[in-house]
């Protein structure tokens, strides 16, 4: 009976194709007073683009559904064009976002960057 049910949840996890993934909205802000070139970042299934963040203000991607990976990468500078920092943030703590819910990626002075999961 136990392997039945491990079966069954396991089809429902691939017929609603939702195990582990969320649904690749991804957004990116500077709360720095200083603007902040973002020129990679790695862990996802599709590179989100992100370009140059002013303090107090957004990029947003829909990247599509994608797995929610444990830890991203980020290659930024506080100068246009380069990526001379590299900051690496876990998920492991932060839950999957849900429905039109993002996953915010936020620098802050003299904190760097932390993640979260926001309202849209």
């Amino acid at each position: 009976m136990n392997l039945r049910l491990h079966f069954l949840v396991l089809l429902s996890c691939l017929a609603l194709s939702s195990c582990g993934s969320f649904s690749g909205n991804i957004a990116f802000r500077s709360d720095s007073s200083k603007d902040v070139w973002v020129q990679r970042v790695e862990g996802f299934s599709y590179p989100p683009p992100v370009g140059i963040l002013t303090g107090g203000h957004s990029q947003h991607s829909r990247l599509g559904r994608m797995r929610m990976p444990e830890e991203v990468i980020i290659h930024w500078s506080h100068q246009w064009h380069k990526s001379d920092q590299t900051s690496r943030v876990s998920l492991t703590g932060v839950r999957r976002p849900t429905g039109d819910e993002e996953l915010l990626f936020v620098f802050r002075d003299g904190a760097g960057w932390g993640a979260s999961v926001s309202a849209e």
